[in-house]
């Protein structure tokens, strides 16, 4: 599934016939829209031959066909197929061929609406309001989904290049990346371009690109990174990131999944290091179900996770829940803790800054008092 085919059966176009729309052991049902690369898409479907060779047992697939009569240029087809090889490793690309005058790649198809389109409906649907719980931790998971995959892309030494909402496709609460257009190698030794969508694409990108700086001699990892905090904030917002990390959230949602946005598109040195990092803050997120109750300060990327101190046993009519304060001697002001309750041998140091404070006020009290009774018994005798 390349760009395009997003909007499913609203884009398809009808087919002219000849030899530019055959493909050997498809058969062509439709055509979508153009992406930017000028290339023509394919909605097909392989025969039984085909799908053995290619290891498809089920489901349509796309056709990404770059032909000099049509207009292809040579450097658009040059660059979307040096990432054909680890392409085909992660099982993106089905299969290839190529003629004097033609080159084509195969995707699978992925059938359902765009993130842009599906995130859209649910904002529309939930008004100024914002989303509920159970709809933030839906796009959250989506995007989850998203992070997920750029983390095994970039592991196989891919760069997606241009990740936006109408480049990720919703099917039955699961979100999959498409749009080879723009993938590029992490080794490549070319320039960087400022190729990709505006508000999704990272400024940092476009400034390296205009200094002339080769892929490889930066962690163009980190620029899908960005795409991924740009997507994340649409979800929440329901529109675009148009000031990027100075972007404001307008419609109430969990601060942690703010901070998750602004944090990817952070400056370039000051952003997440990594798609793994990332995702880690996301699952703690939505582990729970309930991302308001995630402080930022809870997610793993803040530092170690602090261990939660276990809560104490339920009260019960038994056991008191508070030391009660005996005193021993009135005239001094003596006092001594009791409770039905044992209390440790020592207190833990967090513990006893807390009780400190509200004995020491008790014990003064209490002392102050002994000496008011003292002094009225003096006078009493000495009347």
């Amino acid at each position: 599934h390349i760009g395009g085919q997003l909007d499913g059966l609203a884009a398809a176009l009808p087919v002219e016939r000849g030899p530019r729309t055959d493909f050997e052991g498809y058969a062509v049902l439709r055509e979508l829209r153009r992406g930017g690369s000028g290339a023509r898409l394919f909605v097909c479907e392989p025969d039984d031959r085909t799908r053995a060779r290619i290891g498809l047992a089920e489901g349509l697939v796309v056709v990404k066909s770059f032909d000099f009569d049509d207009g292809t240029r040579l450097a658009e087809m040059l660059r979307e197929s040096r990432a054909l090889d680890s392409a085909r490793r992660l099982g993106l690309v089905l299969d290839h061929d190529s003629s004097e005058r033609r080159f084509h790649y195969v995707m699978r198809y992925h059938d359902g609406v765009d993130l842009g389109t599906f995130a859209r409906k649910l904002h529309e649907a939930a008004g100024d309001g914002g989303l509920d719980r159970e709809r933030l931790v839906l796009v959250a998971s989506l995007v989850r989904d998203l992070v997920a995959t750029l983390r095994e892309w970039h592991a196989s030494g891919l760069w997606h290049k241009d990740v936006k909402p109408e480049n990720i496709i919703v099917l039955e609460g699961r979100a999959t990346l498409v749009d080879l257009g723009l993938v590029t190698p992490l080794a490549s030794e070319m320039t960087l371009t400022t190729h990709g969508t505006e508000y999704f694409r990272d400024p940092e990108m476009v400034r390296q690109a205009l200094r002339g700086t080769r892929v490889l001699d930066v962690d163009a990892a980190r620029f899908d990174l960005y795409g991924a905090g740009a997507v994340l904030h649409f979800a929440l917002e329901g529109t675009f990131p148009a000031h990027g990390v100075l972007s404001s959230f307008r419609k109430p949602s969990p601060e942690c999944l703010r901070w998750i946005a602004r944090r990817a598109m952070a400056d370039f040195e000051r952003r997440y290091a990594s798609a793994d990092e990332m995702l880690r803050d996301l699952d703690r997120a939505i582990l729970g179900g309930d991302p308001a109750a995630v402080r930022p300060a809870d997610l793993p990327s803040m530092g170690p996770t602090r261990e939660v101190p276990e809560p104490p046993p339920p009260p019960d009519r038994r056991v008191r829940q508070r030391p009660l304060v005996r005193v021993t001697n009135w005239w001094t002001g003596a006092y001594e803790l009791a409770s039905e309750r044992p209390l440790p041998a020592a207190l833990p140091a967090e513990l006893s800054g807390r009780l400190g404070p509200p004995i020491a006020v008790a014990a003064g009290a209490l002392a102050t008092l002994g000496g008011i009774v003292a002094l009225w018994i003096w006078l009493s005798g000495s009347l």
